[in-house]
């Protein structure tokens, strides 16, 4: 009886740590695919305005679908992130404006003014190209916070 039990600690001992890692690998695979259904949603509301070759119209579509993506964010904060925590989702919000207008403004200087780009010595070489950069910066960043959320979201089985 003995033996077993020492056999048994040593199997759980060496196995159960795998099977947590699989189970985690398993949240993370879920997240993944519940993220980028989330995301691809999103993207596909602007197809047609980033299609267009106008950049008012796809700086105005990747907005859309950073916008949507925030929308998908706060969602995810009020049902299962912290459903009795309203002033942690109001919180949320309020992150979110700050960033979208914090790394929007630092990502539409770093490709929209530089100083180069309005100087003849330099070919005033910055055009319309880059005004979409700014939006497309923060939907990125918007895309990896939501896999992250899922990931939370799994990891403590909160749907």
């Amino acid at each position: 009886m003995k033996k077993t039990l020492i056999f048994l600690c040593l199997v759980a001992y060496y196995f159960l740590p795998i099977a947590s890692y699989a189970s985690n690998d398993d949240h993370k695979s879920l997240a993944q695919q519940k993220a980028q259904q989330a995301i691809n949603a999103c993207w596909a509301i602007s197809q047609e305005d980033r299609d267009s070759i106008n950049t008012n119209r796809q700086r105005a579509g990747i907005l859309d679908s950073a916008l949507c993506m925030e929308k998908h964010i706060i969602e995810l904060s009020e049902k299962y992130l912290f459903p009795e925590s309203p002033s942690l989702v109001s919180e949320t919000k309020k992150n979110l404006e700050e960033i979208r207008s914090g790394y929007g403004r630092l990502y539409w200087n770093l490709y929209n003014s530089l100083d180069g780009c309005y100087s003849e010595k330099h070919g005033w070489r910055c055009g319309t190209e880059n005004h979409t950069v700014h939006n497309s910066a923060y939907a990125r960043l918007l895309e990896k916070i939501i896999i992250n959320c899922y990931e939370q979201i799994e990891e403590y089985q909160l749907d």
